[in-house]
C-alpha cells in the first residue's frame, strides 16, 4: 500500500533524476566533442562550397530554398517552445494548486517528503513555510531552469544542424540539375565567338562540364563531412533520449492507469502532459533524421535524371563515381542501433501503447 500510495512521487522523482543525469551527461559529452563542433563551425560559418561558375547561393533557387528553410526552422522551433511551456506547467501547476487548494492539509508524506514543493523532495529541515521554503523553491527553480536550458539548447542545435544539412543537400542537387547550363555559361564566357549550338562534342565544353562536376563533388564531400560530424554529435545523446523517453512514457502510462482507477484527474493531466513532452521530443528527433534521409533520396533522384548521354566518356566515369556514393540513402542512427526515422518513432509509440493495454488488462 505504501508503494502504491507513493507511486506518483516515486515516478516524478525517477523522471526528474533521469533528466538531471541526462543534462550532466550532455555537458560532459559536448565538452568531449569540442574538436568536432569546432570543425563543424569552420565548415558552416561561410559558404560550404565555392563554384568556379559563380556563387551558386545567389541563384534564385538557392535564395528561395534559404527562405523556405528558415520558414521550416520556425516550425521546428515551435517544438522547443511548446516543450518549455508544457514543462513549466508540469512544474508550477501542481505547486500553485497545492497552495491554493490545500485547505490546511499537511504538506508532508509519511516519509516527510514535502509534496507541495515544485519538486517533491525530502530535506532535513522544515520547508513548508518561511525563509527556508522560499530558499528551497528558488534553488529548485534555478536547478530546473539550468537543466531545461541544457536540454532545449541541445534540441535547438539538433534542429539548426539538420536544417543546414538539408539545405546544402538541396544546393548539391541544384548544382547537378544546372550542370550543363553552368558549363555552357563558363565555356561561352571564355569563347564568346562560339554559338550555343553543337557544343556537345566540343572538348572544351566537355572540359567545363568536368570542372563543374568537380565543384559538385567537392561540395558533396563537404556536406558528407558535416553529416558525419552531425552523426557523431547526436550518436550517444539520441540513444539515451530514446531509451529514457521510452521508459518514462511507460512509467507515466502506468501512473495514468493508477490515477484513472482512483479518479485522480489532476494526476491524469500531469502524467499525460509528461507523456506529451517525451513523445514530442522523440518525434522531433525522428523527424530530423527522417528529413535528412528524404533529402538524400531526392539527391539520388536528381542524379538519376541527369542527362548523362550528353557527357563524354571521362565525365561519364566521374558521374558514375558520384552515383556509386549515392546508391544507398543516408541513415542517421544512434550507436548504429536505433535509426532516427519515423519507423523508430512508430515502434516506440506502438510499444508504449502495447504496455498500456497490457497494464490496463491486468488492472481490470
Amino acid at each position: 500500500m505504501v508503494m502504491e500510495r507513493n507511486m506518483e512521487l516515486a515516478s516524478l522523482t525517477i523522471h526528474f533524476s533521469l533528466l538531471i543525469f541526462f543534462a550532466i551527461f550532455l555537458m560532459y559529452w559536448m565538452n568531449m566533442q569540442r574538436p568536432i563542433y569546432t570543425r563543424q563551425s569552420l565548415l558552416m560559418v561561410t559558404d560550404v562550397a565555392t563554384y568556379k561558375s559563380g556563387r551558386i547561393y545567389d541563384d534564385d533557387f538557392c535564395v528561395e530554398e534559404r527562405r523556405k528553410n528558415r520558414r521550416e526552422l520556425l516550425y521546428y522551433l515551435a517544438c522547443p517552445l511548446l516543450l518549455s511551456l508544457t514543462a513549466g506547467y508540469v512544474l508550477t501547476g501542481p505547486y500553485i494548486r497545492h497552495w491554493v487548494y490545500s485547505s490546511g492539509e499537511s504538506p508532508y508524506t509519511a516519509n516527510m517528503v514535502n509534496k507541495y514543493l515544485p519538486l517533491p523532495c525530502w530535506y532535513p529541515f522544515p520547508t513548508h513555510e518561511g525563509v527556508l521554503h522560499l530558499v528551497v523553491v528558488v534553488l529548485q527553480l534555478a536547478a530546473v531552469f539550468s537543466v531545461a536550458l541544457i536540454l532545449v539548447t541541445i534540441l535547438v542545435m539538433l534542429i539548426f544542424n539538420t536544417q543546414r544539412i538539408r539545405y546544402e543537400m538541396r544546393v548539391v542537387g541544384y548544382s547537378l540539375k544546372t550542370l550543363f547550363h553552368r558549363a555552357e555559361k563558363m565555356f561561352l564566357e571564355q569563347n564568346p565567338h562560339r554559338k550555343r549550338e553543337k557544343l556537345r562534342d566540343d572538348p572544351g565544353y566537355q572540359k567545363m562540364i568536368g570542372v563543374c562536376l568537380k565543384d559538385t563533388i567537392i561540395h558533396h564531400h563537404a556536406v558528407s563531412e558535416i553529416l558525419s560530424l552531425f552523426t557523431k554529435q547526436a550518436d550517444m545523446p539520441a540513444a539515451l533520449a530514446y531509451t529514457i523517453g521510452t521508459g518514462v512514457i511507460a512509467m507515466c502510462l502506468f501512473n495514468i492507469l493508477m490515477a484513472r482507477r482512483d479518479e485522480n484527474y489532476t494526476s491524469i493531466v500531469l502524467f499525460s502532459m509528461l507523456v506529451f513532452v517525451e513523445t514530442l521530443v522523440m518525434f522531433v528527433m525522428s523527424l530530423c533524421g527522417e528529413s535528412i534521409t528524404s533529402e538524400s533520396v531526392n539527391l539520388r533522384h536528381e542524379l538519376y535524371f541527369t542527362k548523362w548521354y550528353n557527357l563524354d566518356i571521362e565525365n561519364r566515369k566521374t558521374l558514375l563515381n558520384i552515383q556509386t556514393n549515392l546508391v544507398e540513402p543516408v541513415i542517421v542512427s544512434a550507436l548504429g542501433l536505433i535509426e532516427l526515422n519515423m519507423n523508430s518513432f512508430s515502434s516506440i509509440i506502438n510499444t508504449a501503447y502495447s504496455f498500456f493495454n497490457l497494464m490496463n488488462t491486468q488492472m481490470e
